[in-house]
């Protein structure tokens, strides 16, 4: 019986070890710390081969009620340069998202050329105008604007061999 009893522990101590084993080979370079670069309305923002800078945010005056709530338009004006030698896209700049607290607004609305920021030349620079449409009383409160981490991948990637996952945003 205690033979048994053994080779069941022995059993249940090698699962055990085989299942941690795994577990830790999955999550070994996994971030284990944020770090979120803030910036401010009119810094200018390097992204490697190119410089953001956000110029300005307002609020439209108009409101309109949608499933009981009331919005309104806010309008985030950027320009981008590019600072390289050679012609790169950045069009993922318009998938920039909003936040207001728990509320992340995303937008496909504004007045940019979307095929000047797919090959953008070098030295050539782009105005992005995205109009997102928020709550009212996000008006009132503190708002970060995401950067989409495709816009600067070597700055993620060097964060992430350090062990962290990096990002930015610009706080108005």
């Amino acid at each position: 019986m205690n033979r048994k009893r053994f080779l069941a522990l022995l059993l249940v101590v090698a699962v055990v070890a085989a299942y941690s084993a795994r577990v830790y080979a999955v999550n070994k370079g996994v971030a284990k710390e944020y770090s979120i670069e803030s910036f401010a309305v009119g810094d200018e923002i390097s992204l490697g081969d190119a410089v953001l800078t956000v110029e300005d945010v307002r609020f439209g005056e108009e409101t309109e009620e949608q499933h009981g709530q009331e919005w309104i338009q806010c309008t985030v004006t950027m320009e981008l340069e590019n600072t390289s030698e050679e012609a790169i896209s950045k069009v993922k700049a318009i998938e920039t998202k909003l936040a207001y607290g728990r509320d992340v607004y995303q937008t496909n609305q504004g007045d940019f050329d979307i095929n000047a920021l797919l090959n953008m030349e070098p030295g050539k620079q782009e105005k992005i105008e995205l109009t997102y449409e928020v709550k009212v009383e996000d008006r009132q409160g503190q708002g970060k604007l995401y950067i989409v981490q495709d816009l600067y991948p070597e700055l993620v990637e060097k964060a992430y061999k350090q062990g962290k996952r990096y990002g930015m945003a610009v706080e108005f």
